[in-house]
């Protein structure tokens, strides 16, 4: 079957896009935190759901515009399987976010989707179909035509998706938890995305078994659970750089030794005890270099340019540097200090 304009699948190649980009997103999101102290595993989780996601749109694509009913049973035994995998991953992933329930609970229902993967890789076609289905072609007022089957699930496509409903529940149960710990939006925009994910899923298997005619519907339930999962993780990640922002700010003011902040070599932030040891405003230290606030030359004789770069070198690309400086103040009076020169990542 070919398609002239392929609207949905071009749709759901765009959905695939977004989903690889939010895997690397998230994960270069944990390593972020692990550098800072603080990472989360549910980031590396959610990593990977999008990953899995992506691949099970992926072999939605190939199903729909699939013109042999080999090649569709061979893609919808991958969709099943990859569905699975998925709620392998996610029930972990939710309980990393949410603490709610307890280990037994997750590794019961994580299992559970595993068994379901590995049923799904010895049966034929899957979870869901038991013989060789009969393609259906359905077509679009753009000619896009698409390839689908109709077929009760059947006794094993009934048992996982009452595993898939058993994550899901688990998830609802995990976002009233969420609520409880005054996180309303995050459990507000992790509701929507299983009540959305829900319905889609419960419409699909409708669609399969011909009670309900629409379009195949099993893209729109990942893409809505991935979008709202998404969207509460990057509202947490802002949350925890702000108050870090916040805590390093408030340390970076206390702070009873001077620190200047240096971008492309000139001061861009001091804090009170730099101004104190300076014996200068913010605004006359701010943009100077820290040649203009030492003399021409060194205790050892040598100029101060050329050892200031051999030192901010050596920071630069060997690590922390310690070392004695003879710095001035602006009305040219000098000073001895004891320097920690580091690079800010």
């Amino acid at each position: 079957m070919t398609a002239n304009l392929p609207l949905i699948s071009l749709l759901t190649a765009v959905v695939m896009g977004i989903c690889v980009y939010a895997t690397a997103h998230f994960a270069r999101n944990y390593l972020f935190c692990r550098r800072k102290g603080f990472a989360d595993t549910h980031y590396l989780l959610f990593s990977l759901l999008c990953l899995l996601a992506t691949a099970l749109l992926g072999s939605s694509i190939l199903a729909y515009q699939a013109g042999d009913v080999e090649v569709y049973a061979s893609m919808i035994k991958w969709r099943s399987t990859l569905e699975q995998l998925f709620f392998v991953v996610w029930p972990w992933f939710v309980y990393r976010l949410t603490s709610a329930g307890s280990v037994r609970l997750v590794s019961v229902i994580s299992l559970y989707a595993l068994f379901m993967v590995l049923l799904s890789l010895l049966r034929p076609y899957g979870l869901y179909v038991d013989e060789l289905p009969t393609l259906v072609s359905q077509s679009y007022a753009w000619r896009e035509q698409i390839a689908f089957h109709q077929a009760s699930p059947g006794n094993v496509g009934l048992f996982a998706s009452a595993g898939v409903m058993a994550a899901c529940l688990y998830s609802l149960y995990a976002t009233y938890v969420y609520l409880q710990g005054w996180r309303r939006a995050s459990a507000i925009l992790l509701t929507a995305g299983m009540l959305l994910f829900m319905g889609f899923h419960f419409a699909n298997l409708l669609m399969y078994a011909g009670m309900l005619d629409t379009t195949p519907l099993v893209q729109y339930a990942y893409v809505s659970l991935i979008a709202a999962t998404s969207i509460l993780l990057s509202k947490q990640m802002l949350q925890i750089v702000e108050q870090n922002a916040d805590k390093y700010r408030t340390l970076f003011e206390a702070a009873g030794d001077a620190i200047l902040i240096l971008g492309d070599g000139t001061v861009v932030d001091c804090n009170p005890s730099a101004l104190k040891l300076f014996a200068a405003e913010r605004e006359s230290l701010i943009g100077r270099t820290p040649v203009e606030l030492s003399p021409a030359l060194q205790y050892d004789g040598r100029e101060t340019q050329a050892a200031a770069m051999e030192k901010v070198t050596a920071a630069m690309n060997d690590g922390p540097q310690f070392f004695e400086w003879q710095h001035m103040r602006l009305d040219e009076t000098l000073f001895d200090a004891e320097v920690t020169l580091n690079r800010l990542d």
